[in-house]
């Protein structure tokens, strides 16, 4: 049972942690959104979706 809520809550926590991610960089990258380029999007480095 403390396994799972462990497991649980490294998810979570993973799961957040890329939240924070994603918004602080479409945030930060947001006006160049037309560019194509692959140092515009770090994002794309760090989660599996555009």
């Amino acid at each position: 049972n403390c396994i799972k809520n462990c497991f649980y809550f490294i998810v979570f926590t993973q799961f957040i942690t890329l939240l924070l991610h994603f918004f602080k960089y479409t945030r930060k990258y947001h006006r160049h959104h037309h560019c194509k380029q692959r140092r515009c999007f770090p994002l794309h480095s760090r989660v599996p979706f555009p």
